[in-house]
């Protein structure tokens, strides 16, 4: 009977393996710290959350409902409860329980108090509020407040950050801790001291932390009434923000992150009067006459072929009028008439109809008299050149040309105006469900059809 070689052999015993000690907790030590910077800013966020000012801007109900009491004594929170707070949930790294943890351990603070587990926080005794104090933290916060404009935008969307970079500047003591951070946009912020701030500390610049822009807040307000003034007096397009609604509706406000249910209260009040003012005067803000309303057109055509054919018609009428002028001698080409500047063709394939907006008024007169004159007509999508429609053909298909004025040129351009307001590229925002339109139609232009149907609406896709 053949058996393998392998069963041949005996069994080997194997010998036990040795054991591994686990390694003692100590030289895990690098776990034990965290970025000293990121520990003072998630430190100084805690102290803003539970600062008077924090607790005033959320529902009080958030703070009851979740403390608990640990050995015999209240008003503690759990660490996990706070990272529900958007306030913390908005820094970048993202802060975690054992972060809470370990930034209160390795950077202790003196408003908060940390329980011997490590794992609940509360005010300290001698920081809560007075009962006595009915009229609230914001009675005088309006002198303790600054405006700032950091050096690099993004930073007021973190308190954290705001607070470390004011605290290791030159600014006079009295005026920390930070008691608020009222983030307004990624670029400029309200900032609530401990203290009234005068103005020649704001104006010192050597106090503040390096390229920021700082001025109290009596001070902003000074200003942004010299600018609305200003803008009152130069009629603007309804279409555009203004300057308080930017500010009374600050989408990245610090009090809107940490509770997004309650409603914000506008840190500058609005003013009736300036929107009434805004919707009266809206006819002065573009140069009349550089828009050509064209018909006719074939509908395969793309922004391409409208441009090379306006710009040839434009160019043979030119060419036609110099030599006329000269009795049939020849005209070198840089002695013809101007060139027709075509800044852009406001065009969807497969209409017969589009917008040419022009650079000068000159244009659009060159433009209109061009195909005026030589009457030539689109045989395909990509005709260049046109064929001549001759008077007794009794045809009237030819590419015209009429001059959008009055009241559709008003709108036309506050379409513009809406469209250009979305933002393009990276800062591109949320495109509306439905494309918009541009439904201007000079007052002398007939309603054209195609094939017996009513033409469509222009989508702009500038």
């Amino acid at each position: 009977m053949f058996i393998p070689r392998q069963l041949q052999k005996k069994a080997l015993h194997q010998q036990p393996k040795e054991f591994t000690h686990l390694a003692p907790s100590g030289k895990y030590t690098k776990d034990d710290h965290i970025d000293p910077t990121l520990a003072k800013e998630v430190v100084m966020a805690l102290e803003i959350l539970f600062s008077d000012y924090g607790i005033e801007n959320g529902p009080p109900e958030w703070f009851s409902e979740r403390m608990r009491s640990v050995e015999g004594e209240g008003n503690f929170i759990h660490l996990s409860a706070l990272l529900d707070c958007p306030l913390l949930a908005e820094m970048k790294p993202k802060p975690l329980q054992v972060t809470l943890r370990k930034a209160l351990t390795q950077y202790p603070s003196d408003f908060l108090q940390l329980s011997k587990d490590k794992y609940y926080i509360r005010r300290r005794h001698e920081y809560l509020p007075s009962s006595k104090s009915t009229a609230g933290p914001r009675k005088n916060s309006e002198d303790s407040t600054i405006y700032i404009e950091p050096h690099v935008t993004g930073i007021t969307l973190n308190p954290g950050r705001v607070a470390r970079m004011l605290s290791q500047s030159a600014m006079p003591r009295k005026y920390l801790p930070v008691q608020f951070v009222e983030a307004g946009d990624t670029a400029w912020a309200f900032v609530i001291l401990s203290t009234a701030v005068s103005h020649e500390d704001a104006a010192n610049q050597e106090l503040w932390p390096k390229d920021w822009i700082i001025m109290t807040k009596h001070e902003w307000r000074r200003r942004d009434e010299e600018y609305q003034q200003l803008r009152r007096k130069r009629p603007t397009f309804p279409t555009r923000t203004r300057l308080a609604e930017r500010h009374d509706r600050a989408s990245g406000s610090s009090a809107q992150q940490m509770w997004p249910d309650r409603p914000i209260v506008p840190t500058v009040p609005a003013d009736p009067a300036l929107t009434r003012e805004g919707d009266q005067g809206m006819t002065t803000d573009y140069e009349l006459g550089l828009i050509v309303y064209l018909t006719n057109l074939h509908p395969l055509a793309t922004k391409e072929t409208i441009t090379s054919f306006i710009t040839r018609q434009v160019d043979r009428y030119n060419r036609k009028k110099s030599s006329s002028k000269t009795k049939g001698n020849f005209i070198p080409k840089n002695e013809d008439g101007p060139p027709v500047n075509i800044n852009y063709v406001d065009y969807q394939k497969g209409l017969t109809t589009a917008y040419l907006r022009l650079r000068k008024a000159q244009d659009s007169e060159l433009v209109v008299s061009a195909l005026k004159k030589r009457k030539r007509r689109m045989q395909d999508g990509s005709d260049k050149k046109g064929k001549k429609v001759k008077n007794d053909s009794g045809r009237d298909d030819w590419v015209k040309a009429t001059n959008v004025e009055g009241n559709e040129e008003k709108i036309y351009w506050e379409k513009v105006l809406v469209a250009k307001w979305k933002g393009k590229g990276k800062n591109k925002r949320k495109s509306p469900s439905h494309p918009v339109t541009l439904t201007v139609r000079p007052t002398c232009e007939l309603e054209h059809t195609v094939t017996g149907k009513s033409s469509k609406k222009i989508k702009f896709s500038d």
